[in-house]
């Protein structure tokens, strides 16, 4: 408990967290006068050894007993964080979150309820360990902790056709962002997309507003929506950006002979001439995003639930910055996997 308190309130390594001890009430609270290293030491070890899982369930249980919250709808998402030992066998290098290559990363995943953000359980693997796999392993990980239905909302870097097929075999339904490609694009290749900026299709979701269309979609053999949404303001400024930087290269190679850069390149002719047509397709696809459900939910409450999902953001950001999980100075992987709990 020592060393919980010191991470929470007032973070402090385990080294440090024996002179800290002394300075609280804590010494009166729980009758040691001091609180020799070797103890805390001998507290992670101890932790390492009991059952995470069950821990993690009384913990989940308790609080939703306490704060009325429910697991009819969950989010899951990963992330990674960096160590600073050298002897772990979870570590591996790797580009992290932050877009920094070569450190070395365990990846973690965590589920939470969808309205109070509550915990339901983490795992901690290996860190060249895709985000699909973790999710597969986290289906069973939710089954596990009793919570065997509901809605599960989680990201497009996550969602596979796999992925979905075994959340509908397991009785649940999905709540996912979808990437552009090519099924996507085939699915609304016949749509007139301009028509869809009418009134009544306005979805304001906090300070940005989309339009929203709901079509036929199927993944992996499960039937479902794919629901459009376009944000306006962010096509404009797409579009824009992109006419500005092609003119830029245009006049570069005109008055100076300055290469194309590669990105551009598709946006002229073997002529060097500016291709129109090719600016025309690639703003056919600015400023939309794309979500997939199986569940019987209106449009606008898919995209407000979808986007509520930032709070498992939240949950990654007190760990990395209040609860200092970044990097993790332990170097042996059971002393890892309990640090993270």
């Amino acid at each position: 408990m020592t060393l919980v308190f010191a991470h929470c309130l007032e973070y402090q390594s385990v080294n440090d967290a024996k002179d800290w001890y002394e300075t609280t009430d804590l010494p009166n609270i729980f009758g040691y006068q001091k609180m020799p290293i070797n103890m805390l030491h001998n507290a992670i070890e101890r932790l390492s050894k009991r059952d995470s899982s069950a821990i993690q369930r009384t913990v989940f249980e308790n609080l939703c007993n306490i704060l009325g919250e429910d697991s009819s709808g969950v989010v899951y998402d990963a992330t990674n964080t960096h160590l600073a030992g050298t002897r772990s066998s979870l570590a591996n290098k790797g580009k992290d979150k932050e877009g920094v290559r070569g450190r070395k990363l365990i990846q973690i995943g965590l589920g939470v309820t969808r309205h109070l953000g509550i915990p339901i359980f983490h795992h901690t693997r290996e860190g060249n360990i895709h985000d699909t796999m973790m999710f597969r392993e986290a289906i069973q990980q939710f089954n596990g902790m009793g919570v065997r239905k509901g809605l599960m909302i989680f990201d497009r870097g996550i969602t596979s056709k796999t992925c979905v097929l075994e959340l509908a075999k397991t009785g649940w339904h999905s709540l996912a962002g979808i990437p552009m490609h090519q099924g996507v694009k085939a699915a609304i290749s016949n749509l007139d997309l301009k028509h869809i900026q009418k009134f009544r299709n306005i979805v304001v979701q906090g300070d940005t507003e989309f339009f929203v269309k709901p079509i036929k979609f199927n993944i992996g053999g499960v039937a479902g929506k794919l629901i459009i949404m376009q944000n306006s303001r962010k096509k404009e400024d797409i579009a824009r950006l992109r006419r500005l930087n092609i003119i830029k290269a245009r006049d570069c190679l005109r008055d100076f002979g300055a290469s194309i850069p590669e990105e551009l390149e598709i946006f002229f002719n073997n002529t060097k001439s500016i291709n129109w047509h090719a600016i025309t397709r690639a703003e056919r696809y600015d400023g939309l995003s794309f979500i997939f459900t199986d569940a019987k939910i209106a449009a606008a409450e898919a995209v407000h639930l979808y986007f509520a999902k930032d709070i498992i953001e939240r949950c990654f950001k007190l760990e990395k910055s209040i609860l200092n999980l970044r990097p993790i100075r332990f170097w042996l992987d059971s002393k890892i996997k309990v640090h993270v709990l």
